[in-house]
């Protein structure tokens, strides 16, 4: 299938599900009338997702969420005067670098094309084996949680796990000073209550370091990864996270941090007010508001938070992203080492990955959507 082609379908896709714009439709309207192969298309799309099973998924999909960050991408790549002399001309709004990833209902259309097009699903043996989430003591103890309940005491607290929240309560003074450390595993998430009520929830790969309870004059934690707190207001003691190189200081507030490493850092404000440090420089930040790393100084700009937090509900969202800074994400959710040929390293790719889906899936996406194959080996998967 040649790659406008395969753009068309994914319009036909939209036009089904009635998300395109008036000019869009018009378009594709003429189209049909003017192309034999065009309307021969639209007929197989519409036979498609009008099946029982199509239909069934197509109830469990929002097209507002689904597709806007496509429609976005759509206009963005608008070029050249419109032609109508079939597929070899055809791409006035879809072009090969678009490269549209991961949209639930073209993967739904493309899946049951039939098994010469479709990539096998990834044997559970092959993929390496799920981590436990581990807080571990400064003095070498270490406790392995899971998603269920427990309640134990250990040593410096007794700690209590309720449907995948952990908290706890120091056993005493001395017990209370000690730092304490919580890591998340590849491919999953966690969420704590610190003992001033500050509630945490963890992504993927990421790891804090806090004290059983905070005795001083100020609340201070070190994040490495990604995070989302909410934290409980204290005027008398401010709330500082610790990232590599940065520091957000705040008094009470919701926000969230991702700080895998000093490059990518981002810290987006959802309420209150908060205050990002890095070296001699220092931007308050209101909600709606985010500080990024340019250049190795903060750049203030304004976030998409339903995109920010989405995370939390399991998804990444991410536009015009290359290849090899998306591998990165790939390793963390789905617990996979990516090692990905330079050549493509660089292309560019707009859509979502969801974490409760298969990693043979994102591997399908990835070959349709760009034209990447893809090769899982022992944990490792070759991307090229």
């Amino acid at each position: 299938m040649s790659e406008n082609k395969r753009d068309l379908e994914l319009l036909f896709i939209e036009k089904f599900l009635g998300t395109l714009s008036t000019e869009k439709d018009q378009y594709l309207n003429e189209l049909i009338e003017s192309s034999e192969e065009a309307a021969e298309l639209w007929k197989k799309v519409q036979e498609k997702l009008g099946s029982p099973y199509s239909s069934e998924r197509i109830t469990k999909f929002d097209p507002q969420s689904g597709w806007e960050k496509l429609e976005s991408k759509i206009d963005a790549k608008k070029h050249g005067e419109r032609k109508r002399r079939g597929f070899r001309f055809y791409n006035p709004y879809l072009s090969a670098a678009a490269l549209v990833l991961l949209i639930p209902l073209a993967w739904l259309y493309f899946s049951k094309r039939g098994a010469g097009t479709q990539t096998a699903a990834v044997p559970e043996a092959m993929l390496q084996t799920k981590q436990d989430v581990i807080l571990s003591m400064d003095d070498g103890k270490i406790l392995k949680l899971d998603k269920g309940s427990m309640d134990m005491k250990l040593n410096q607290a007794r700690i209590k796990v309720d449907h995948g929240k952990l908290s706890y309560v120091p056993s005493d003074v001395k017990a209370a000073e000690r730092i304490t450390t919580l890591s998340v595993p590849a491919g999953q998430d966690y969420k704590i209550e610190l003992s001033d009520g500050t509630e945490i929830w963890m992504n993927a790969s990421s790891s804090l370091k806090f004290p059983l309870q905070f005795n001083g004059s100020q609340r201070e934690v070190t994040l490495v990864g990604e995070a989302y707190f909410k934290v409980h207001k204290d005027a008398a003691r401010p709330f500082i996270v610790h990232t590599e190189g940065n520091q957000i200081i705040v008094m009470g507030t919701s926000f969230n941090i991702s700080a895998y490493d000093k490059k990518n850092y981002a810290a987006s404000l959802v309420e209150g007010k908060v205050k990002a440090v890095t070296g001699n420089q220092q931007i308050t930040l209101v909600p709606g508001k985010q500080v990024i790393m340019e250049n190795d100084e903060m750049k203030e700009q304004s976030f998409d938070q339903s995109h920010i937090l989405s995370w939390m509900n399991g998804l990444y969202y991410f536009n015009d992203k290359p290849l090899g800074e998306l591998s990165a994400v790939i390793e963390r959710w789905f617990n996979v080492k990516v090692i990905v040929n330079r050549a493509i390293a660089g292309k560019r790719f707009t859509g979502a990955f969801e974490k409760s889906k298969p990693l043979n899936e994102v591997m399908t996406n990835l070959r349709l959507s760009g034209d990447v194959q893809s090769n899982l080996k022992a944990g490792v998967l070759y991307l090229n």
